[in-house]
């Protein structure tokens, strides 16, 4: 607890439960950590931390920056925002040139940027890493999304590899960028994770109000399909939290929170021009379970549940497909985001990289990333439809996937990430989509011209 002048490896603002986890990961690595947290009370709850030899609190900024090795390295784990803005403006009138800030929160990947290129940085390098796998991750081996130059990349990686998850390419940490890189890749992790979470949802009502199926039933059956190509982290969490013998999702509440990022990725996603209906729908679908009790009102008015006149019925083998094709379908969408901002930022994002970062240690590892990672070798350009796996499996699971969606919606059970999944699909698989007809009209009523096959590359206005 004592504040003199030391040899810390590195230092850590925030000790809250992320950052006493990351903490005590490097420190089981055998480095000596600095610590400050604006709690003054934080020492009373964390005495496993505090009495470790190689740690050293610190009781102010300037203590804390006084006992680091140069070139400093601060790592930033405080809440997204103001908190972010003010530690920095504190540690910058304390760090000297060349000093390395690295902010660990789920910020902005627009505020990286500019803290990147901002005044006060300037002579400072700051870094934007995106961090996934929750407080488990962060004790246990995170998975790690590098936005910094080559100069803090240099001499943060030793120490951050050491501490990152081990996936199927070593470390999984990876440099993509400059400073809005790391969190930009981050988000695109979360929008994902949004979509594959909305999608298990929605299998979960299909097989509650559809087919009757209880929750123990429904556990068997997530547990079957994390056996084979959906196998992953939320599969199997969704296989737990249904078991028997927890607690009852009758009694939970249908009104889900989102902290912001899913939000985000959508509209980056209509920024960069590049759809991703399967994220925007489980946004959306988190919006519309917040309106709980407008909800209750509405359902006695229309009364939609006992709609349904069909004689259908639905196989869990259908079922299964349909998800592992929406399931494709969302990381595609995700894909697309990463490759236009790449293009448009200067950035180095890479596919195969990105599925190599999170293979392991966050929440959307997967057997879905080792197929993309094994199949890219040799091809940063290689479109995802080029892994056979892949297209094949949208190719063989159209009709499971068309099955379910009828089923769903003679049941009156909302499925907007399934349906948004086959609605891109066929969007992107029509050699003609019906646009032209847009086009007409916005040239009849505001002149913007239309492009015709026989000379694409000039305007001409219609006779209208």
């Amino acid at each position: 607890m004592s504040e003199p002048l030391g040899q810390s490896d590195i230092a850590i603002v925030g000790l809250g439960v992320m950052g006493r986890n990351l903490a005590l990961n490097l420190l089981g690595q055998g480095l000596q950590v600095a610590g400050w947290d604006a709690d003054e009370a934080w020492a009373d709850s964390n005495a496993s931390l505090s009495a470790n030899a190689n740690f050293r609190y610190a009781s102010h900024i300037k203590a804390l920056v006084q006992g680091l090795k140069s070139p400093r390295k601060v790592l930033l784990l405080v809440p997204a925002g103001d908190a972010v803005e003010k530690a920095l403006q504190d540690l910058a009138r304390e760090l000297q040139p060349d000093d390395i800030v690295v902010d660990c929160g789920n910020s902005h990947y627009q505020d990286s940027i500019a803290r990147g290129s901002g005044e006060s940085m300037q002579s400072l390098h700051f870094v934007g890493l995106g961090v996934s796998g929750g407080s488990a991750g962060a004790r246990n081996g995170p998975s790690m999304m590098f936005g910094g130059d080559e100069y803090a990349w240099e001499h943060l990686s030793p120490i951050l590899q050491q501490i990152a998850a081990q996936g199927i390419d070593g470390p999984c940490i990876k440099r993509f960028g400059g400073a809005g890189a790391g969190h930009f890749v981050k988000m695109v992790h979360n929008g994902i994770e949004y979509a594959e979470m909305q999608l298990i949802a929605e299998a979960h009502d299909i097989m509650s109000r559809g087919m009757g199926l209880s929750h123990a039933e429904q556990s068997d059956f997530f547990q079957r399909a994390n056996k084979g190509p959906l196998q992953g982290f939320l599969i199997d969490l969704a296989a737990k939290v249904l078991e028997p013998a927890t607690t009852s999702l009758d009694l939970i509440i249908d009104s889900a929170e989102q902290k912001g990022t899913g939000a985000w990725s959508v509209m980056a996603a209509l920024e960069l021009g590049v759809s991703v209906p399967c994220i925007a729908a489980a946004v959306d679908a988190r919006l519309m379970s917040s309106f709980w009790r407008e909800r209750q009102r509405r359902a006695s008015i229309f009364n939609v549940a006992n709609a349904n006149s069909a004689d259908l019925s639905l196989v869990l083998e259908d079922l299964e497909k349909a998800i592992w094709f929406s399931k494709i379908c969302a990381y595609m969408q995700g894909f697309d985001m990463l490759i236009k901002a790449d293009e448009v930022f200067g950035w180095s994002v890479s596919i195969r990289d990105v599925c190599s970062v999170w293979s392991e240690g966050c929440i959307i590892r997967g057997a879905i990333l080792s197929t993309i990672f094994d199949a890219l070798v040799g091809g940063e350009g290689v479109d995802v439809l080029d892994v056979a796996k892949i297209r094949q499996a949208l190719i063989d699971n159209q009709q499971a996937m068309r099955a379910t969606v009828r089923f769903a919606v003679e049941q009156a059970i909302p499925i907007s990430a399934l349906h948004g999944a086959i609605s891109w699909f066929d969007a992107f698989a029509s050699a003609r989509m019906p646009q032209a007809i847009t086009q007409a009209q916005r040239d009849a009523f505001g002149s913007h011209g239309i492009k015709l096959f026989e000379n694409p590359h000039q305007k001409v206005h219609g006779e209208w």
